[in-house]
């Protein structure tokens, strides 16, 4: 039968701390590459989209939200079950080339220019390409793609290629 012992309550409070320390930094993002500079996403065939975060911190982002998609939310009335809701998805792809999306490079790593006419073709392809605006959205709300660690050793790992 083992004997259990008691760590000393400065003992334990030192445990305590450093795990709730370790819990944190694994989980905490860069604020920058949420709001303002974004990060790099291969998608194939239509090339690299450098995203910014779809979070309230990104304040464009929730603007937006407040402003373009609630009022609308609030006016369509009841929506059928299974009924795609064409209008709601591009206001949505509106949001993100406005406020997630800042930039946008070929599949031979050419970066295109974002401006007005690069955000309009946008929303004609996630409007026609559903499926990769739900990736991108996907990406673009996981923290995990955001976080200091996950960042800082892809950089390392690409110093060392």
């Amino acid at each position: 039968m083992t004997k259990k012992t008691k760590a000393s309550p400065k003992v334990a409070t030192d445990l305590l701390a450093t795990f709730l320390t370790t819990l944190h930094e694994g989980f905490e993002t860069d604020t920058n590459l949420e709001t303002k500079a974004g990060v790099a996403f291969d998608y194939g065939r239509y090339g690299t989209f450098v995203l910014r975060r779809a979070i309230h911190r990104n304040h464009d982002y929730a603007k937006a939200m407040k402003d373009k998609i609630l009022p609308y939310l609030e006016t369509r009335g009841d929506q059928v079950d299974g009924q795609e809701d064409t209008k709601a998805n591009k206001l949505m792809a509106e949001v993100y080339v406005e406020t997630v999306i800042v930039g946008l490079k070929t599949t031979d790593g050419v970066t295109i220019p974002y401006d007005a006419t690069a955000k309009k073709g946008l929303v004609n392809l996630f409007v026609a390409a559903p499926d990769l605006f739900t990736k991108i959205q996907s990406d673009a709300s996981d923290a995990a793609n955001y976080r200091k660690k996950k960042i800082e050793a892809e950089a390392k790992n690409s110093q060392k290629s």
